[in-house]
């Protein structure tokens, strides 16, 4: 009986142990997990900022060309007339 209860206690504290183990490695993955998705937020926040200046930039862009567009269109235009 005092063998057996033995044993059982043994198995019992080698389970607890192991799960206590477990525990502890999980909680350091869900740090990891929480650090590499904060680092993620990050990145992409810096991304949108880029992006962002990228978009304000074809705007502009776009906006030139099209003012070099209707310069070039009254050129014709008026090209067209006098001949």
């Amino acid at each position: 009986m005092a063998v057996r209860l033995r044993r059982d206690t043994a198995k019992v504290d080698y389970k607890l142990s192991t799960l206590s183990d477990n525990v502890h490695l999980a909680q350091e993955y869900i740090q990891d997990l929480r650090r590499r998705n904060n680092a993620l937020e990050e990145e992409v926040k810096e991304l949108q900022l880029q992006l962002s200046e990228l978009e304000k930039k074809r705007n502009e862009e776009v906006a030139s060309l099209r003012k070099l567009d209707d310069l070039c269109a009254t050129f014709v235009y008026g090209y067209n007339r006098r001949g």
